[in-house]
């Protein structure tokens, strides 16, 4: 044994095992790979530990979907300030649990009022976006129904409108959506 052997800090009681200098010595266990992995490593690991890290993991994911759900809604609010939605963010960040907490016991009823307004916006503009597409070539026999001026896709709303109002059945709907579209 030479003299800095003793202060390799992976020494055995006998202060050698190879790695701090000198020619390697194999201290494996008998029958366990050289590379230390022998496939056991969950052996030990109950069934009901399983679960634990499962649930832990799905509360975990759980939280980023709450968290991104609430700073999305800080900034989607139209009835607070920017000093308000800067200090909103900052104590959900900075305090993520009390925050998030504090912001779904003050701020939670309206969230779903914003929501729907959102939804709405959103189905708004899909409509309207579909009845200018409609109008503008894809209403298939030059726009016009019946030399009425109106478009197919006009005279279909009408009609759904009709038929949610309750002015005309499901039959009569078809019937007339038929004669239309032929």
């Amino acid at each position: 044994m030479r003299w800095y052997d003793s202060f390799c800090p992976l020494s055995g009681p006998d202060g050698w095992d190879g790695r701090c200098g000198g020619a390697a010595v194999d201290r494996q266990p008998a029958g366990r790979p050289a590379n230390g992995w022998d496939g056991s490593a969950m052996d030990d690991y109950p069934l009901l530990n399983i679960f634990w890290t499962m649930l832990e993991l799905f509360v975990f994911i759980l939280w980023f979907f709450l968290l991104f759900k609430i700073i999305t809604d800080i900034f989607r609010s139209k009835d607070m300030g920017g000093w308000g939605k800067a200090g909103w963010t900052i104590f959900v960040i900075l305090l993520p649990l009390i925050g998030v907490l504090v912001y779904l016991i003050a701020r939670g009823g309206s969230m779903a009022q914003r929501d729907l307004e959102q939804a709405q916006r959103t189905d708004e503009a899909f409509q309207a976006y579909i009845r200018r597409a409609a109008a503008d070539g894809g209403g298939g026999g030059g726009g016009a129904a019946g030399g009425t001026g109106q478009s197919h896709a006009d005279q279909l709303a009408k009609l759904a409108d009709l038929k949610t109002t309750g002015a005309i059945s499901e039959e009569e709907f078809q019937k007339a959506k038929a004669k239309l579209l032929a």
